[in-house]
């Protein structure tokens, strides 16, 4: 069973989350990851008061295809054209 990803969409970056586990920002991975000084990022602590307080889309997306390509087009170009065409066309 995998865990439920997550997408913040920034102006000019997008991100993988895995809440309270995983977000694919530097800082997470050079100071959560690697030199421990924190214990999370801004990207991880917004997820988390927005999932409390209702503060977030949500499109389910069940093509594993789709899934792949955003993830896949975050981590390599940082952006996700495929998501933000998901988002803003309602589409799922």
């Amino acid at each position: 069973i995998c865990p439920p990803l997550w997408f913040y969409t920034g102006v000019k970056r997008d991100y993988v989350i895995i809440p309270r586990v995983y977000c694919s920002c530097k800082s997470f991975v050079i100071n959560v990851m690697s030199r421990k000084n924190v214990k999370t990022c801004r990207h991880l602590l917004i997820q988390a008061i927005g999932e409390e307080n209702g503060l977030y889309r949500e499109a389910a997306i069940n093509d594993l295809d789709t899934l792949y390509k955003i993830v896949k087009e975050i981590l390599d170009l940082g952006i996700s054209p495929t998501l933000r065409r998901v988002l803003h066309s309602g589409k799922r």
